[in-house]
């Protein structure tokens, strides 16, 4: 049996479930069940391997980079992609009424050693890490003593809160994170 070459539209699926005739023909037919059971594994691992995004592209996906750029300067306008109910920009639209930013020294996005926390243990993804802090009139960032992490699963579609009850207040609109600053 000769091994044709993939063209760049067959996908690793197709070519599991292609081969899955040519193996089950030559074995013996009491081993036909077990084969079956292989393939059907092989194929179906083959699949959920196709679905799973890059870190790379997780990071694109969610603007990683722009709210790092923004964290690295204190501007807290790059993080109105972080949930936060009640607030029309999210979380930039709650440090912007509250006049805070992100304290630079203290904050960071982590894409690949982050481990995002999850009911049942942890996956890899993408941190937010977010150091509250007040701005001085000379420009430098008096720390407030609050850290918001918000973390993002591969495959993940919106920012949960990553083991930060400062995070799920502001996620869950409960008042708590606004009461700190009043």
């Amino acid at each position: 049996m000769e091994a044709k070459p993939l063209s760049k539209r067959q996908s690793v699926q197709e070519m599991v479930l292609e081969k899955k005739s040519a193996v089950v023909s030559i074995l013996s037919s009491s081993a036909r069940r077990g084969a079956m059971v292989l393939v059907i594994a092989l194929a179906t691992t083959a699949t959920a391997f196709a679905d799973i995004e890059s870190l790379g592209t997780l990071k694109t996906r969610m603007r990683i980079d722009v709210m790092d750029a923004g964290i690295q300067v204190g501007n807290p306008e790059s993080l109105s992609g972080l949930p936060a109910k009640g607030y029309k920009d999210g979380l930039a639209g709650f440090l912007r009424q509250f006049r805070l930013y992100p304290n630079p020294r203290y904050s960071f996005t982590e894409c690949g050693g982050g481990m995002i926390s999850v009911p049942g243990g942890a996956e890899s993804g993408c941190i937010v890490s977010i150091r509250l802090a007040r701005k001085n009139t000379d420009g430098s960032f008096k720390d407030v003593g609050i850290r918001i992490e918000y973390g993002v699963k591969l495959g993940g579609k919106k920012f949960l809160a990553n083991n930060s009850a400062y995070a799920q207040h502001a996620i869950d609109g409960s008042g708590m994170l606004e009461a700190q600053f009043r």
